[in-house]
């Protein structure tokens, strides 16, 4: 059985009447499929043109047949749109479990917009010079690296169910790669001083929701979809429902006793079905930059720029300051790996500059030590004391 690509172009054949006929005659036979015969154009070189086209299409209709598909749909593409979110929304998640609310509504906004922006009506007219170029657009317009392969690989990902499920016969945006996928702005870390001055520049209710999410370490969609009967306020545990967990597993929460005492307080006339704290993660994220405002906190510090989910990098850091164990700190910040967690782990430079003038104080002390010396020793003790077990997070605690 023949098992390479066979291509022949010409040579012209002569009329009985004399000359050649005009066009170019081919022929092909791709691997174990019968022969194929043609009639070209005037010239060999737009006639391989013509055969190279006529190859490509018959390798599709091929995979096609092996798909079962006799040929490619013709059906809008909004039509396969609305079908691949139908899917996602109930089973579209890991392990067959349905894509959160946040998602869904992320993923139906992305690819509207790709539709749009590529001007396609069917499946098959999606090229990936197209999709590149929208892509190199949006970086040279200022969106993140990594905004830009959200929406990339939402496009990536619809066309690979398509796939799938037989109706196209190859995903043309396989050959996709993510993109640079380190962030543009690091994202900073509250100390014990900030976070006291962000609650009291804060309106009681959303104070409440700092201190749930500074001890928790939830982000504010998960800690939206809590419920009053999800906080067991006898033990002192809240449960995060797996449905509205980034990682789609339930979580459990120990939250300190005065934490406890204040949230029961604040819900105590709600049933258990009712929310436990009535924001939403839009509200949240547009409200702390308002508190920082007004509390006189810098918007980028300790690490970078500073917003809602760096309570949970604050969370990080404080423990790590306590001297936790680090599989602690990671499961307090629910994280898959350590290497995760050092990301929330933020550090200045004042702590660091203590060890170096302290180092430098121990190693260039002389026999006869100067004024300037025993400064610079005390410095180092004071340095050594701050990095040790201070009072960093235990005065956060009694917040």
């Amino acid at each position: 059985m023949n098992d390479r690509l066979r291509v022949y172009i010409g040579p012209r054949r002569k009329r009985k009447a004399g000359g050649y006929y005009p066009r170019w005659p081919y022929r092909y036979q791709l691997p174990g499929q019968p022969w194929v015969h043609g009639t070209g154009t005037f010239s060999e070189a737009s006639t391989r043109q013509l055969v190279d086209g006529l190859i490509q299409e018959h390798m599709i209709r091929l995979r096609m047949a092996e798909r079962g598909m006799t040929e490619a749909s013709t059906l809008p593409v909004e039509k396969h749109l609305e079908d691949y979110l139908k899917w996602g929304k109930h089973a579209g998640g890991k392990g067959g479990l349905a894509w959160s609310a946040e998602h869904l509504a992320h993923r139906r906004s992305q690819l509207r917009e790709w539709v749009r922006v590529l001007g396609v009506k069917t499946l098959d007219e999606i090229r990936y010079d197209a999709f590149s170029a929208v892509n190199t657009d949006r970086l040279a317009r200022g969106l993140a690296p990594n905004t830009v392969n959200h929406h990339a690989w939402a496009m990536v990902s619809f066309l690979s169910w398509c796939r799938d499920r037989g109706r196209v016969s190859s995903n043309p945006l396989e050959s996709f790669t993510s993109l640079d996928r380190r962030p543009r702005r690091e994202r900073g870390a509250f100390d014990a001083g900030e976070f006291r001055a962000l609650l009291d520049a804060a309106p009681p209710a959303r104070r409440l929701v700092y201190r749930v999410a500074a001890f928790s370490g939830l982000r504010r969609s998960a800690i939206a979809s809590l419920r009053v009967g999800d906080v067991d306020f006898a033990a002192g545990l809240v449960t995060l429902r797996w449905g509205a967990a980034k990682n789609r597993k339930e979580t459990v929460k120990p939250l300190p006793p005065r934490l406890l005492l204040e949230l029961k307080a604040a819900c105590e006339a709600r049933g258990p079905q009712e929310p436990l704290l009535e924001f939403t993660p839009r509200q949240a994220a547009r409200g702390i930059h308002r508190d920082m405002k007004a509390a006189g906190i810098a918007l980028v510090g300790n690490g970078g720029r500073r917003d809602f989910h760096s309570l949970k990098a604050s969370l990080g850091t404080l423990l790590d300051d306590m001297g936790t164990p680090p599989e602690i700190t990671q499961r307090a910040l629910d994280h898959a790996s350590f290497l995760q967690t050092r990301g929330y782990i933020k550090r200045d430079l004042g702590s660091l500059r203590l060890a170096v003038d302290g180092l430098e104080a121990h190693l260039e002390t002389r026999a006869f030590p100067t004024n300037e010396d025993a400064e610079l020793e005390g410095l180092y003790l004071l340095g050594e004391t701050s990095l040790g077990r201070g009072s960093t997070h235990s005065d956060l605690l009694t917040v």
